[in-house]
Formats: C-alpha cells, structure tokens, sequence
C-alpha cells in the first residue's frame, strides 16, 4: 500500500493545533512553556526578474522552495527564524543582473532555499526545501519562472510571470497584451514578473509555526 505522507502531515496540521503564528521577519521564537512538537512551514523568498535594456528580451523570477514538518523541542527553547528576502530585479538602469531570493530557516530543523533570479531570456528556478532534523515533513520545489511570449510573427504579446512558491499563490498576474512589471506579493515567496517596461522585485519568505 502506498502511503502519501504529505496528504497525511497536511490533514494532521489542519486538525490538531489550535496555535498559528506567522513570521515574516526575522527574529527567534521562544517555544511556549508545556510544548515540545511544533509544526513548521517554511517558504524562502522569489527570485527577482531580469530584462534588458532594449527591453526585447525578459523573464521571471523562481518561487521560492518551501518545507514542512513535524519537529521536537523544548519548552523556554529559543530558536532562531531567519526569512529568506525577496530578490531584487533589474535596475532600470540595467548595470545589475537581478538577484536570487534569500534562504528561510527555522533554527537547524528545517529550511527552504529562495527561487533563482532570471536571466534576460530564461526563467530562474523554483527553490527546494530541506528537513535537517524533522520528526517527519516533506518538501517541495517552488515554480520557476516564465519567459517572455511572442506570436509567430514576432510580436510581444505577454509578459513573463514569475514562480509561485508551493503553498501559497503571490505571483501576480499580467495579462496577455501588457507591458507592466510587477513584484511578488509580499510574504508568499513568489518571484518578480518581468514585462517590456521592466522587471519586479521577488517577494519575501515566511515560516507559519502551530502548536
């Protein structure tokens, strides 16, 4: 018999916490007298998109990787929370490629690498995630981004989306005709859409803790 554990860890987190908190910048957590299991999510933050300076070639950046697992700890324990930042774009001066998202981490128990910036022409990668010292959890892989679109007689007719992270959609939306540009919406990992006017910056990480 096959078994699904994240559709089990997923089903568990939703029944048996009556906890949440969310941190979206970085700092520790100090475990709560009388808890030693916490359920951890981790997103790392979008890659920012890139383009150039003819604007004729762009592209988004990736989502960010995200982790979650079951984790054993120590009440009074502080433990530190670090939130992968979003990746800048190109500048509208182009002297910089634009950068990957940053890593999200939960002390030395669980982590989620940011997505990768783009390149003028090709979409960054989706960041992965990572279980250092998990009860159990499981990770996945954040989109990557899209690159320009042209019909067939060459003419522009969409902008490039940036990645989404897994567990959260914050990539934002650009129609088929337009030329915007647009960042990640905040503190859901997702990365910068890029579009012929310029590119937008990747948006932070988080980490949802319950107990």
């Amino acid at each position: 018999m096959i078994i699904d554990l994240a559709k089990q860890i997923r089903s568990a987190s939703e029944d048996e916490f009556t906890n949440v908190e969310l941190i979206t910048s970085t700092g520790n957590f100090v475990v709560p007298a009388g808890i030693t299991r916490l359920f951890v999510e981790t997103v790392g933050g979008g890659g920012g998109a890139g383009d150039t300076a003819d604007n004729l070639e762009f592209a988004g950046g990736g989502g960010g990787g995200a982790a979650r697992g079951y984790i054993s700890v120590t009440p009074g324990e502080t433990i530190s929370a670090t939130i992968g930042a979003g990746g800048a774009a190109t500048p509208n001066n182009y002297t910089t490629a634009p950068e990957a998202g940053g890593t999200t981490s939960f002390g030395t128990y669980i982590s989620a690498t940011g997505g990768g910036a783009a390149s003028t022409s090709n979409g960054g990668q989706g960041g992965t995630g990572s279980l250092d010292d998990v009860i159990s959890g499981y990770v996945r892989t954040g989109q990557g981004g899209q690159q320009m679109a042209f019909t067939s007689a060459g003419t522009f007719i969409q902008g490039a989306l940036g990645g989404n992270s897994p567990f959260v959609n914050g990539c934002q939306s650009i129609k088929w005709d337009s030329i915007a540009f647009l960042n990640g919406a905040a503190n859901t990992g997702a990365g910068g859409s890029a579009g012929a006017n310029g590119s937008g910056n990747g948006a932070t990480g988080y980490i949802e803790i319950k107990w």
